[in-house]
C-alpha cells in the first residue's frame, strides 16, 4: 500500500479513517485479488466534503477495469459506478438524476454490486438505483487508487473508512450489516491477504 501526500488518520466510522486534502490519495499496486469478473461487491465509508478540481472522483479507481466515483451534482452529490467491459467504459451507473443527492460533509455508507446481469448501488445500506448490465470487467495490471484517480488529477477533500472490495455479490441484507457494524464485527471468517484486512492493518500500523 502506497500513501501519497500523506494523508492524515482522523476519526472515521468505526475507529480510525484517513482523511485527504487536495492532493492527497492511496494507492495499492496490483494485485489478482482486485480483478473481477462478473461478480463484485465494492462498499466503504466516507465523508466527502468536496470533488476537486473537476466533477468525477474514483473511491477506488482501477484504469480500464472499475471506477466507483463520486459525482458533484449543483451544490450536492451523487455515487456512480463505471465498469470497463470489452474494452469500453459502461457508465454512468445508475443513470444521471436517480441516485439519491445529497450534501456534501457527512459520513455516508456507500456500495455496488455485480452479478454479470445488473448492477445495484446503495447508500447507507439501502438501494439507491440499479441498471442492466452485462459481460465480463476488463482485467489489467493497473494500480488502484482512491483519489488522485485520472485524467490529470481528480482528488476529493474529506475522510475515508471501511473499504471492502469482494469478488462475489452481497445481498442487502449483508451491506445493511456492514454499514451499520463496520469491517472487523461483520467478517465471521479468516479474510489473510484481502483488502478489508489490509485496511484494518493499515489503520493499525498507523495509529499506533
Amino acid at each position: 500500500v502506497q500513501t501519497c501526500a500523506l494523508p492524515i488518520w482522523v476519526n472515521g466510522a468505526f475507529g480510525g479513517g484517513v482523511e485527504f486534502d487536495d492532493t492527497g490519495f492511496i494507492e495499492w499496486e496490483h494485485h489478482e485479488d482486485f480483478n473481477f469478473d462478473e461478480n463484485l461487491t465494492f462498499m466503504f465509508h466516507a465523508r466527502i466534503d468536496a470533488i476537486t478540481p473537476q466533477e468525477f472522483v474514483g473511491m477506488p479507481r482501477k484504469e480500464n477495469e472499475y471506477t466507483m466515483a463520486a459525482h458533484t451534482v449543483g451544490a450536492d452529490m451523487e455515487m456512480t459506478l463505471w465498469l470497463n467491459i470489452g474494452g469500453a467504459w459502461i457508465g454512468q451507473i445508475p443513470a444521471a438524476g436517480v441516485f439519491p443527492a445529497h450534501a456534501y460533509g457527512d459520513w455516508h455508507h456507500y456500495a455496488a454490486t455485480y452479478d454479470g446481469a445488473t448492477v445495484v448501488l446503495y447508500l447507507d445500506g439501502e438501494p439507491a438505483g440499479d441498471m442492466a448490465v452485462e459481460g465480463s470487467i476488463n482485467q489489467t495490471d493497473a494500480p488502484m487508487r482512491v483519489s488522485n484517480s485520472c485524467c490529470g488529477g481528480r482528488f476529493m477533500e474529506g475522510a475515508v473508512d471501511e473499504y471492502v472490495l469482494a469478488n462475489h455479490t452481497m445481498t442487502q441484507d449483508e451491506i445493511a450489516a456492514f454499514a451499520g457494524k463496520g469491517v472487523e464485527l461483520v467478517l465471521a471468517v479468516d479474510a489473510a491477504g484481502k483488502l478489508p484486512t489490509a485496511w484494518a492493518g493499515l489503520k493499525a500500523a498507523r495509529q499506533r
